[in-house]
């Protein structure tokens, strides 16, 4: 649980909510009506009322601000300039509200001379992390990239809705199609096989096509944005945080110039086709992000003919979790901009004292609900004091705009966003006379004339952590179903989060496990994988036959046999010293398949079987060294070999058991010889009786059939 800090700026009140400039337009009007008492004007008294009547409605609230103040919105909005078009000449044009200048070296450029460049960072399924790995990423790697800021620099992380791009997939269908047909000419597929695979590769080449062009899938893509005033800095910032990042687990990329140009673009709309910027050159980039038209009003701005609506953060929960922002960040058919300016600890230091003093100030006023408030104001504040002069943490003024966008003449995602920011315990300014300043403030650049910031600590704002998604869109993977994304899997990737290939489907019965299992059977076979399936209900028939595959009737010993000491081989079968990793493991596997089915067996007649089991695969001439993929499957020992060798290793045994006791009946009168023959003798009785019983077992599992199993 984490504490985000109470407002640093704690306004001066002189009761109730009474803040300074509420008393000068107080003492104001009071002038006005003490001059129209003592003069001569007739009605006097009628215009004193009037005075009153127009004066006492101003220190209604409408949301964040009071009633004067929110006309002093609409009449600064009535006078400015607020349509811009790219058919308009002078200052219409929309390029005058476009504050950057040109795209150059992977580096944006304003026309105020600022310097920016952007990260994207791949988003991670971070719920799934232990609390101490979460901990790392946020206090370890982001909150450390925030530390590093300088005085002239700014951080911005920001969250664009951009589609999903299917073009790579499309192409490794394509290669997947080119393998096949090569395998069906090369004679290792028949036109059945070869033809049923094709058709499960081009019924999901369609679906990603509809993807790709008419059922767009929108996604959540998060950067990380530096603003600074010299190249050369930004670019070693960059850096420094582009490796941190990628250092730690987390995937992260520099945009380049034609990746600069696209992020701007969706930055502004996202009805566009990206890959037409293949087409132009980086001095053309800049002129084609400009939107075709923008037009403010009081409460939205028309843009595209779209409607935005900029919601600003005013107030935020006070404890919240890792990854607080994940929500917040991730909420559909929105832009979402921290702006996050650093303040010199010093200016830090000297605002939280003068907000504690104030606030101690005014720890008498109000009811017992204010009172509770600011004492709990007071207790963020000094906890965030103590972080910035024990633990090194970094403070920043931030500012969070999200813009909602909905098609015109509907506000249905406006009301959502709404909706969703109280769920989440956010209060919000909708910057009524205001959209003007808060459409440049969401713009990727420092403009920020909002008036609306929190000053927050490093490790909170990293603590944000909106890089969440739990999609799987492998690279090589293959279309298997949505899960809120489509799910793209690659079953054969290895790294360190996939050792192995091994799933489990659950579900309630009819809630379709079966159909779930051959649908990924049937791509994986149109993948040109090799697919054995143990089906003892016979349920995998059908997907046999039309793929065209072999059915194995092991279910009499007549007609079907497994031979359990046929050895598969492994991926990393060979060792440094020409040994088969295989032959081990499958000694390994052998073992405690006969702990199984020979149930009640002890420890020294399991290891005898052990020794059996080398020898009959060393007759047949199987070591460790041999090379395995030039054995057949009649190479291999059987049961039979097996109970043969047990039944041969029985008569030995009679044998030498004979000749011990023997010699035991003669040296019975020396009392030393008979402590040193009991012992053998006893073994090989004992060897005796295991070799027995293994064989008397053996004997009737020459063949592992179903019924056994």
């Amino acid at each position: 649980m984490r504490i985000i800090p109470k407002n640093t700026k704690v306004k001066v009140q002189f009761y109730k909510g009474i803040g300074i400039y509420d008393v000068v337009l107080g003492i104001i009007a009071l002038g006005f009506l003490a001059l129209t008492i003592t003069s001569n004007l007739p009605n006097k008294y009628t215009w004193s009322l009037i005075i009153l009547i127009i004066v006492a409605p101003m220190y209604i609230p409408l949301g964040d601000v009071k009633l004067y103040q929110a006309l002093g919105y609409a009449f600064k909005f009535a006078v400015a300039k607020k349509s811009f078009s790219k058919s308009k000449q002078g200052s219409s044009h929309i390029s005058a509200i476009i504050p950057y200048s040109k795209i150059k070296d992977d580096i944006i450029v304003g026309k105020d001379n600022l310097y920016t460049g952007v990260i994207e960072v791949t988003p991670i399924e971070f719920n799934l992390l232990s609390e101490t790995k979460q901990n790392f990423f946020i206090d370890g790697v982001i909150s450390n990239t925030l530390k590093n800021v300088g005085e002239y620099q700014e951080y911005d992380l920001i969250k664009l809705d951009k589609p999903v791009i299917f073009d790579d997939y499309i192409n490794n269908e394509l290669t997947r199609m080119q393998k096949l047909i090569a395998e069906n000419e090369n004679g290792n597929l028949n036109e059945k096989e070869f033809r049923t695979r094709i058709e499960v590769i081009e019924d999901r080449m369609n679906l990603i096509e509809g993807l790709n062009t008419e059922d767009k899938i929108f996604a959540s893509a998060y950067y990380i944005a530096m603003h600074d005033i010299d190249i050369k800095s930004l670019n070693n910032s960059l850096n420094i945080i582009e490796n941190s990042l990628k250092n730690t687990g987390l995937e992260a990329k520099r945009l380049n110039s034609k990746e600069l140009a696209i992020f701007l673009k969706y930055s502004y709309d996202r009805d566009f086709d990206e890959r037409e910027f293949d087409n132009y050159t980086e001095k053309e980039y800049i002129h084609h992000i400009y939107p075709d038209s923008v037009q403010f009003k009081t409460l939205s701005t028309k843009q595209n003919g779209k409607t935005l609506t900029q919601f600003v953060i005013t107030d935020y929960p006070l404890k919240v979790d890792n990854a607080w922002g994940q929500e917040l960040f991730d909420i559909p058919n929105t832009k979402v901009v921290m702006k996050s300016k650093p303040v010199e600890k010093y200016k830090a230091i000297k605002r939280i004292d003068n907000a504690i003093n104030e606030l101690l100030s005014q720890s008498t006023l109000g009811k017992a609900s204010s009172q509770i408030d600011k004492q709990t104001h007071l207790e963020s504040l000094q906890v965030l004091l103590e972080g910035l002069q024990n633990d090194n943490e970094v403070f920043f003024d931030t500012t969070l705009i999200i813009t909602a966008y909905d098609t015109d003449k509907e506000l249905q995602n406006k009301k959502y966003v709404r909706r969703k920011l109280r769920e989440l315990g956010f209060k919000f300014s909708e910057m009524f006379g205001r959209q003007i300043e808060s459409y440049f403030s969401s713009n990727i650049n420092t403009y920020n004339k909002t008036n609306i910031s929190r000053g927050l600590n490093s490790s909170i704002i990293a603590s944000t952590f909106p890089f969440v998604s739990n999609a799987i869109l492998d690279p090589n993977g293959i279309l298997i179903g949505e899960n809120k994304l489509p799910t793209f899997v690659d079953f054969f990737r290895r790294d360190d989060e996939r050792v192995n290939s091994n799933a489990i489907i659950i579900g309630k019965s009819g809630s379709g496990k079966s159909y779930a299992t051959k649908m990924l059977l049937a791509n994986l076979a149109s993948d040109n994988a090799k697919v054995f399936i143990l089906d003892p209900e016979n349920e995998y028939g059908n997907l046999a036959n039309n793929l065209n595959g072999k059915v194995l009737d092991v279910s009499s010993s007549k007609n079907g046999r497994i031979n359990p000491f046929h050895i598969i081989m492994s991926l990393d079968d060979e060792n440094s010293d020409g040994t088969s990793n295989s032959f081990y493991s499958h000694l390994q596997f052998l073992e405690e398949f006969f702990r199984l089915i020979l149930q009640g067996i002890n420890a020294d007649s399991l290891e005898l079987l052990n020794k059996v089991i080398v020898e009959i695969y060393n007759k047949k001439g199987i070591t460790a060294k041999t090379d395995l993929t030039q054995l057949r499957a009649k190479d291999y020992p059987i049961f039979q070999d097996l109970a043969e060798e047990i039944d041969k290793g029985l008569k030995m045994r009679k044998t030498n058991t004979i000749c011990l006791a023997t010699r035991f009946c003669l040296t019975t009168s020396v009392n030393l010889d008979v402590v040193v023959e009991i012992r053998p003798c006893g073994m090989v009785l004992q060897h005796l009786i295991q070799l027995k019983t293994l064989y008397a077992l053996i004997s009737k599992n020459y063949y592992l059939t179903k019924t056994t199993l």
